[in-house]
């Protein structure tokens, strides 16, 4: 009985993860069963999760997806199972080893913006956010099974977007957002002119 309580817990708080696929502009964790979940029960326990990892700077060929150790929510954080993440120009560069990593965030695991699921939160959260759809913006690290994100820097993912659509959010539209609304204080009925309208943030504009 206290095994079947320990994988109980377990369940509650990581799901077995079965592979990691991309696709164009986002990054897909596929989930696995609960029997997935029984026939990993050692990889639960273990507390670690596959990652796209950049050993050294170069192309999209010098990505692999590796075995780390998953991180741990602190006081004021969630811990996120990530669902869905997009690719960035950042991303770009920081594989390319021109654009380094913020303090505290993985130095060699992109990913800027994602959607997912909470499945623990750390001192200071409320338990009620346990199995909150939300998505957010990252220092790094969300081309990877979890992530840790302070319980302000995610929202709730309305219930209209799915999961690919949450995770192509965030970095455009919450940049556009603040440079209209905020940097330049744009008011209702004023006309604004948007330059490189090709782009995500334009577009987002």
């Amino acid at each position: 009985m206290a095994g079947s309580g320990r994988l109980s817990r377990a369940r509650a708080r990581i799901n077995s993860v079965v592979r990691l696929g991309a696709g164009p502009g986002f990054t897909i964790v596929a989930y696995g069963s609960d029997r997935d979940l029984l026939d990993n029960g050692l990889r639960v326990h273990s507390r670690t999760m596959r990652a796209a990892v950049i050993p050294c700077p170069g192309g999209p060929e010098v990505l692999v997806i590796r075995d780390v150790p998953a991180p741990e929510p602190s006081s004021g954080e969630v811990l996120v199972r990530v669902v869905a993440s997009a690719l960035n120009r950042a991303d770009l560069l920081q594989r390319l080893g021109k654009y380094p990593a913020p303090p505290g965030a993985p130095a060699n695991i992109p990913g800027i913006e994602f959607a997912g699921e909470v499945v623990e939160v750390g001192s200071g959260v409320l338990p009620s956010r346990i199995g909150q759809r939300v998505f957010g913006i990252a220092g790094g690290g969300a081309h990877s099974e979890f992530l840790v994100a302070h319980e302000r820097a995610v929202a709730v993912i309305p219930e209209c977007l799915s999961w690919i659509e949450a995770a192509a959010v965030p970095e455009a539209f919450v940049t556009a957002h603040d440079a209209l609304w905020v940097q330049a204080a744009l008011r209702p009925c004023e006309r604004v002119l948007i330059h490189a309208v090709g782009s995500g943030v334009g577009l987002a504009a």
